[in-house]
């Protein structure tokens, strides 16, 4: 590490792709380096589900048809839960 510039990242590998990015941080700005790299990575993650978003045609969806996928998906889920109350409810 004492071979490093100040200013110097190291990419980790783990048979031959990249795993991690090592870099040196300061004492003082640590909270806010952390912040920042947080912000970075969430940015390229929106991006990343925008882009198979489009390249899966979601990203045309209505509002109205979201609410009503929400809506079915809510539905089965009380009917499993009321289904699992029944079973449990007999077997008392």
């Amino acid at each position: 590490m004492k071979d490093l510039d100040s200013d110097q990242e190291v990419i980790i590998t783990s048979n031959g792709k990249p795993k991690a990015i090592l870099f040196p941080v300061s004492e003082n700005g640590l909270e806010d380096q952390l912040t920042a790299i947080r912000r970075a990575k969430a940015v390229i993650e929106v991006s990343s589900l925008q882009k198979e978003s489009i390249s899966q045609g979601t990203d045309k969806i209505t509002k109205e048809e979201i609410d009503a996928e929400i809506a079915a998906v809510r539905r089965k889920n009380r009917r499993k839960f009321n289904e699992a109350i029944k079973k449990k409810s007999a077997g008392l």
